[in-house]
C-alpha cells in the first residue's frame, strides 16, 4: 500500500472558499483514480483533514500495475516499483497533476524543477551523516527511564494517618475551639446588650415619671399661690 498527500498553501484555500475546496479535493481523488489507469477499486481510503494547518487529503492506495504476463495475457499485479518505474516518475506525476487541476479551473503554480533551483539531493547515507543519525540513534538507545520507587501500601496508610492526625490536631480542633469561644462570647454579649436595653427602658420610664411629677408639682405650686391670694 502507498500513500499520497494532496494539499496547497493556506492562502490558496482562503481564496477559493469552502465549496471550491471540496471540489478541489474531489478532483484530486478523480485524478489519482485515473492516473496510470489505477482504478477507484484500488483506493483504500481518502480522508480530508481540515484541523491540521492547511487542508490536505491523505489517500491510501494499492499500486496495481496493468501489464501482460509471459503469454501476452492482460494481468494486474501489485508492484510499487513498477508503478513508479522510471527516473522521472515523480516529475511525471506532478506534471500530470498540475495539468489536471489547472484544467479544472484552479489557479495553482507548478513547482520549479531542480535544474532551475540548483538544489542538491542527498543520498540516504549523506543525509544520515549531515543529521548525525548514528550518534542520535545511539543516544536514544542508551536512554534509561528511571521511575521512582513505589512506596509500600502500609507506608502509604501511615503517611495518610499521620496527615489526617495533623489536620485534625493542627487545623480542625483549634478551629472548633475558636468557634466555641466566639459563640460563648456572643452569648455573653447578647446577655449584656439585653441588660443595657432593659436599663435604657427603665431610665426612659424614670424620665417620663420625673416629667409627670414636675408638671404636677408646678400645678400644685400655682394652686397654692392662688389660695394665698384669696386668703
Amino acid at each position: 500500500m502507498c500513500q499520497m498527500i494532496f494539499t496547497s498553501d493556506q492562502g490558496f484555500f482562503d481564496r477559493i472558499g469552502e465549496q471550491e475546496t471540496k471540489r478541489y479535493f474531489t478532483e484530486c481523488y478523480k485524478f489519482i483514480c485515473n492516473y496510470k489507469n489505477l482504478g477507484e477499486k484500488n483506493i483504500i481510503t481518502a480522508v480530508v483533514h481540515l484541523d491540521e494547518g492547511a487542508p490536505h487529503m491523505h489517500l491510501m492506495y494499492v499500486p496495481v500495475v496493468h501489464t501482460k504476463d509471459k503469454d501476452g495475457n492482460n494481468v494486474e499485479k501489485i508492484c510499487a516499483r513498477d508503478f513508479w518505474k522510471g527516473r522521472d516518475s515523480y516529475r511525471n506525476l506532478q506534471n500530470a497533476y498540475f495539468e489536471h487541476v489547472k484544467g479544472k479551473g484552479f489557479d495553482l503554480e507548478r513547482g520549479l524543477f531542480v535544474e532551475e533551483t540548483k538544489r542538491k539531493h542527498f543520498s540516504i547515507e549523506e543525509y544520515k551523516n549531515i543529521t548525525n543519525y548514528s550518534k542520535t540513534k545511539e543516544t536514544l538507545q542508551n536512554i534509561k527511564l528511571e521511575l521512582p520507587e513505589v512506596p509500600d501500601i502500609k507506608d502509604l496508610k501511615k503517611v495518610m494517618l499521620n496527615r489526617d492526625e495533623k489536620i485534625e490536631n493542627q487545623i480542625i480542633k483549634p478551629k472548633n475551639e475558636l468557634i466555641k469561644t466566639l459563640y460563648q462570647e456572643n452569648v455573653e454579649l447578647h446577655k449584656e446588650l439585653s441588660k443595657q436595653t432593659n436599663l435604657v427602658d427603665t431610665a426612659s420610664e424614670f424620665v417620663k415619671e420625673k416629667r409627670k411629677m414636675s408638671m404636677e408639682n408646678q400645678a400644685f405650686r400655682k394652686g397654692k399661690f392662688k389660695l394665698k391670694e384669696n386668703g
